[in-house]
């Protein structure tokens, strides 16, 4: 059953949210931030076992995707002006860390002017060590992301992540 679950993808916002609260899923946001032709992700610097990623979070009560992953972008980077352009799709996703499915909300963002090109940053109790990797192969370690990406995404593609540009 969960195999299944996972597999099951979005286009539609209230679609998306309908199944969710239907099957009191977790809702979280994962922003894919866009400069050029570049991604912008990180590694944990303490302790770093979850490999590449991008930032991401918790919805919160009443917040849009768009919104909770600006949020996100703000609070996990240290930085400000990040723009919100699109929400790419939704997918269940199981969280083998977790052991629980969760509602991932895929929105596309665009970095602000003036991003360096590396930077260290604490939040969530952690040090995130940001970089800025080529669209067509970003490195990014989470086959659910992957797959998400590929769902709504238009351009190039290489280790099977599609992103708008």
């Amino acid at each position: 059953m969960e195999t299944a679950q996972h597999n099951l993808s979005f286009t539609d916002l209230a679609q998306a949210q309908a199944y969710a609260q239907a099957h009191c899923l977790p809702e979280k946001a994962v922003g894919y931030t866009v400069r050029g032709a570049e991604l912008l992700v990180f590694d944990h610097m303490l302790g770093g076992v979850a490999g590449v990623q991008v930032v991401s979070g918790g919805l919160e009560v009443g917040e849009t995707p768009e919104q909770a992953a600006l949020r996100d972008a703000n609070g996990q980077t240290g930085r400000s002006g990040f723009g919100s352009s699109a929400a790419l799709s939704s997918l269940v996703w199981l969280n083998s860390e977790h052991a629980q499915r969760e509602m991932r909300r895929f929105v596309y963002l665009t970095a602000p002017a003036g991003l360096p090109d590396t930077w260290p940053h604490p939040a969530n109790r952690c040090l995130f060590s940001f970089r800025c990797e080529p669209l067509h192969a970003p490195g990014l370690d989470s086959e659910g992301e992957r797959a998400a990406s590929r769902r709504k995404g238009r351009g190039s593609c290489t280790r099977g992540v599609s992103f708008l540009h």
